[in-house]
């Protein structure tokens, strides 16, 4: 009996055991779940949308379009087709809003972001990453384009039944400040000044049947031109002016640089067709030449250079965007950082199917097959 009651003992013992790891083994499952489920939620929320949600690089669009980036306030702006968000430079979503927009459009400067519609009515004005816009409106007549200073005054040009095209200036509040228009002349591109007094037009007519691209520099304020001039044979495609006070104007043959007052810098004609420019508010314009599918031509263009340098592709160009220490330059392969005499500092991998970036704080955010990347410049 008493081998029988020990058996009888190591039996329970057994049982007791057993039940045990049965409970540990569902408590571990249990808990594997619990982290798997907040793993994937911190994953959705990183990839798709909770506001304050850290996320980090690469940033997950599943299922959008991303369209543009820009920066605004040390904020990562991104427009997709579904919505406008902003990132700090760690990756963290602070805002999001949807736009609901077919051809949604954006500019930003300083700390301003301007959301619109290209041939929509529908526009909204927003402050670095506020939750709130600082204001909005709908215009009359469809909206073509619009650009934003750094100082919040907002240029709209609109179609119009009697004008070609009609500017408005708004104040930063959303009250109209100025207003032009021309029955004779299509507004191509536009660059205002600080206080939205001043605005630089690239303009469209038809001159006795011969079509004429225009340079306006005009006083609002005062309602009289400043400066007046037409570019023989060109067609126009961006003015912007530049931190020297002048104007970078970029048309489909050649580069034209301008002082102040309008004087002719110089005049660059291209030895093809551009397929990429930038044409920012930096002293350097960049423009890429078409050389066929094995290579392309990068030119930069400085204030009073008609070619600081030149850099020949070593494949496709996808992109390029100009930075203050020098050139970007996106292949679908890898991402080239070139100094200001065009001379390679950097060579990251990456692989992408457009040239979608912006830089701001030292980094480079590129879309790529994963999202948007990350790349230190420095």
């Amino acid at each position: 009996m008493e081998d029988i009651n020990k058996f009888r003992k190591k039996l329970r013992r057994q049982s007791r055991i057993k039940s045990l790891l049965v409970l540990l083994l569902i408590a571990a499952l249990a808990l594997a779940a619990y982290f798997a489920f907040d793993y994937l939620q911190k994953s959705s929320s990183a990839s798709n949308g909770a506001d304050g949600a850290a996320a980090g690089f690469p940033l997950s669009f599943s299922g959008e379009e991303i369209i543009k980036l820009e920066s605004a306030k040390n904020f990562l702006v991104v427009l997709t087709d579904k919505q406008l968000a902003f990132y700090t430079s760690k990756g963290r979503r602070e805002q999001t809003r949807q736009h609901g927009g077919d051809a949604p459009m954006i500019k930003a400067n300083g700390s301003y972001v301007v959301l619109y519609e290209s041939r929509g009515n529908a526009l909204n004005v927003y402050f670095g990453a506020s939750e709130q816009p600082q204001f909005s409106f709908e215009t009359a007549n469809q909206i073509s384009l619009c650009e934003i200073t750094p100082d919040g005054y907002l240029a709209v040009v609109t179609s119009h039944e009697k004008y070609e095209s009609v500017l408005t200036v708004y104040r930063p509040d959303g009250s109209e400040a100025y207003k032009w228009n021309s029955a004779k002349e299509q507004i191509l591109s536009l660059s205002l000044s600080k206080g939205g007094n001043k605005v630089a037009m690239l303009t469209l007519a038809s001159l006795d049947g011969v079509i004429q691209t225009n340079v306006t520099d005009y006083d609002l304020k005062n309602n009289k031109e400043n400066f007046r001039m037409s570019l023989d044979g060109a067609a126009g495609i961006s003015i912007t002016q530049k931190a020297f006070g002048g104007y970078h104007i970029v048309c489909q043959d050649r580069i034209v640089s301008l002082a102040p007052n309008g004087d002719v810098l110089y005049e660059n004609r291209f030895d093809g067709m551009p397929r990429f420019f930038c044409n920012r508010e930096s002293d350097n314009t960049a423009v890429i030449l078409g050389r066929g599918h094995k290579s392309d031509l990068l030119m930069l263009y400085g204030e009073k250079e008609e070619n600081i340098g030149r850099y020949q592709s070593e494949g496709s160009i996808l992109g390029t965007t100009v930075q203050e220490s020098g050139v970007v330059v996106m292949y679908e392969d890898k991402t080239v950082i070139l100094n200001k005499r065009l001379k390679e500092i950097k060579n990251a991998e990456s692989r992408k199917e457009k040239g979608v970036a912006v830089c701001f704080g030292n980094n480079l955010y590129q879309v790529s097959n994963l999202g948007i990347e990350k790349i230190p410049i420095k």
